[in-house]
């Protein structure tokens, strides 16, 4: 990921990472200083807690930490959307936003929808979108008929 970072053009980009994602981004960071600018850390595990929290340190680069409960967040419910807004709307604009997401593609109680997280990305000045998602939604059978 580090040589894949270097070669795209981008400069010191803000890393997000959410649940395990958070290990990740605060490992590239510390292991290959001067990829990342900055990172932002949602809902990291309680398992995960305090590896993350000794290591942060260690990244060398501005972290906001955004807690999504007292265990793990729960991948894209409405409460992280809201949270994810509450941030964008505190910070000053982002040329870009890349948001990775897990995305089983069913609407159901709880998780906000793609359409609604089409809005974080959209914030972006320059460059807003979907890394890695699926957008479209799955189909209407898990099974194919006999």
């Amino acid at each position: 990921m580090a040589g894949w970072l270097r070669g795209s053009g981008l400069e010191r980009p803000c890393l997000l990472g959410g649940s395990f994602g958070c290990q990740v981004a605060v490992d590239l960071a510390a292991r290959h200083p001067g990829v990342a600018g900055a990172l932002v850390l949602v809902a990291f595990g309680t398992s995960m807690r305090d590896r993350i929290e000794d290591e942060l340190p260690h990244a060398g680069v501005p972290a906001l930490v955004v807690r999504g409960g007292p265990d793990w967040m729960v991948f894209n419910a409405e409460q992280s959307h809201a949270r994810a807004m509450a941030c964008l709307d505190g910070a000053d604009p982002f040329d870009e936003i890349r948001l990775m997401l897990f995305s089983h593609g069913v609407e159901s109680v709880g998780p906000a929808g793609v359409g609604e997280w089409r809005r974080v990305p959209a914030r972006a000045r320059k460059v807003g979108v979907f890394t890695g998602v699926d957008t479209r939604p799955a189909p209407t059978r898990a099974t194919s008929p006999r």
